[in-house]
């Protein structure tokens, strides 16, 4: 068995650290959302891509997919919220950890409880609250990562998702985008250069907080809007017919 094994994996292609290993099947999605192609790749053939949760992809960044993408639109640029969100997050996390640990030090190490049933008690309380205080870090970790700015050439993207409880999609036409806000208050916000968007239309007002490069991201927009109203036919904002 083990010499038809190595004469085995002699036939097959090596993967990039150099293990022969079967041919696996990569899935790569079009721009329309009820066409796939199944692609056999002989060069990505490891068994444990089974388990990636990011699958690199070769598409240029126009086309890559995302939820409510249409056939006929191409990505310009998506961004997620400014790192200081989850500045507090940590420190928290941080804090409370090394409060539970000092804490665990003391009474287990230094002071010693002699009865074992309230140690085996202080114990589970602790373990308890620890791992709920990083679960609850992670969720919050989680919904920042899911909470996606996607601007194509014709629309803006708002993805807010959480792992189980959250799953928000708000688009709206960049040629129908009325007025642009930025906003950016205090001496933080200005250091480090994110702030709030604000974007307009008829009825319709999407608040984008925490936006990293507020700035960058404004004049991104108002030349999208001006190349999205040009595609439309209007010139300066007004409706230009031939």
């Amino acid at each position: 068995m083990g010499y038809l094994q190595t004469q085995n994996d002699k036939d097959l292609p090596p993967n990039r650290i150099g293990c022969p290993l079967s041919t696996m099947v990569f899935v790569s999605q079009h721009v329309s959302d009820s066409s796939f192609t199944y692609n056999y790749s002989d060069r990505h053939c490891s068994i444990c891509n089974l388990f990636r949760m990011v699958v690199h992809s070769d598409l240029p960044e126009a086309d890559i997919n995302f939820q409510g993408k249409h056939a006929d639109e191409e990505l310009q640029f998506y961004f997620h919220q400014h790192w200081i969100r989850m500045l507090w997050p940590l420190t928290k996390l941080i804090l409370i950890n090394a409060l539970v640990l000092s804490i665990g030090y003391v009474l287990f190490l230094v002071l010693t409880i002699e009865d074992a049933a309230a140690r085996r008690l202080l114990l589970t309380l602790f373990t308890a609250f620890f791992l709920i205080t990083n679960f609850e870090f992670l969720i919050r970790f989680y919904r920042y990562l899911l909470y996606v700015i996607v601007v194509t050439d014709k629309k803006i993207h708002r993805i807010k998702k959480s792992l189980f409880m959250l799953d928000d999609h708000q688009s709206m036409d960049l040629w129908m985008l009325q007025d642009i806000f930025k906003c950016q208050h205090g001496l933080i916000q200005n250091i480090l250069r994110f702030g709030t968007l604000i974007l307009e239309a008829q009825e319709t007002i999407i608040r984008i907080h925490f936006a990293p490069s507020v700035s960058e991201k404004y004049e991104r927009l108002m030349h999208l809007r001006e190349q999205a109203r040009g595609k439309m036919g209007y010139i300066g904002g007004i409706l230009k017919r031939s």
